[in-house]
């Protein structure tokens, strides 16, 4: 004759299971920050990013008179970097200042406010 173990829970224990689990989901909820620099978003844990933190860079990096995109990302868990595959984008810059677009829109309203003169 086998012996079954049909324990049940207490309802005390299942009361402390589901506040852990609440717990944790509020904790690590991810909460976004979008950088001004250049396009940058940062996604981090309540706390600081105590926890975890995902940054994906897009930020402008001037260099030589030119300006080019410095993009990767980035994952740090408890403030240690385990993954870093940031890097300068060499082949895609603009001059510094304005893209050719906006420059060559800017020189378009500067010769319709002169010929209004």
């Amino acid at each position: 004759m086998t012996k079954t173990n049909n324990k049940k829970k207490s309802p005390l224990a299942k009361i402390v299971v589901i506040a852990v689990l609440l717990l944790a989901a509020i904790v690590l909820f991810p909460r976004r920050n979008c950088l001004l620099d250049g396009g940058t978003v940062r996604y981090s844990s309540i706390g600081m990013g105590a926890i975890y933190e995902i940054e994906c860079r897009h930020r402008l990096h001037p260099e030589d008179g030119r300006i080019y995109n410095e993009v990767g990302t980035i994952i740090s868990i408890f403030k240690k970097e385990i993954y870093n595959n940031v890097h300068v984008d060499y082949e895609h810059w603009t001059n510094e200042g304005h893209s050719p677009e906006v420059e060559a829109k800017n020189s378009e309203i500067e010769s319709i406010l002169n010929s209004a003169n």
